[in-house]
């Protein structure tokens, strides 16, 4: 009798319908709960949830100063574009006096003294809306 006492204690767990089983023994073969004890991935995932949300330098800041690095590097390059129009057209003023006397008329609306300047802007059409 004491060896047929032992055998039904040996039955595996797979045996025992679902409905039968206990909590624990139902928690204990649940997958989240074999990872949730695993002392390692607490530890990582830990670290990974405090470097993306608490630290000083989060990912939100990182992708923020991305963004202002972007915006950085496009402006540099308008600059850039800009200082170089600016050399040309000053090699060109200090070179040519007929460019000169080009922009200053067109820019500063300068005159000789015989001759009248008429600015003609263009009217501004209002659309109903």
């Amino acid at each position: 009798m004491e060896n047929m006492e032992s055998f039904d204690d040996a039955e595996d767990d797979n045996s025992i319908p679902a409905e039968k089983k206990s909590l624990g023994k139902k928690i204990k073969g649940n997958v989240w709960f074999r990872i949730g004890r695993n002392k390692y991935i607490l530890v990582v995932a830990f670290f990974l949830v405090w470097m993306m949300f608490f630290d000083n330098n989060n990912w939100f800041y990182l992708n923020k100063l991305t963004d202002e690095a972007h915006l950085k590097q496009s402006e540099k390059s308008w600059y850039k574009r800009e200082i170089g129009e600016s050399e040309r057209e000053l090699t060109e003023l200090t070179t040519d006096l007929q460019a000169l006397a080009k922009f200053g008329r067109e820019k500063y609306y300068m005159k000789k003294s015989n001759e009248d300047v008429f600015v003609v802007f263009p009217e501004k059409t209002v659309e109903p809306d």
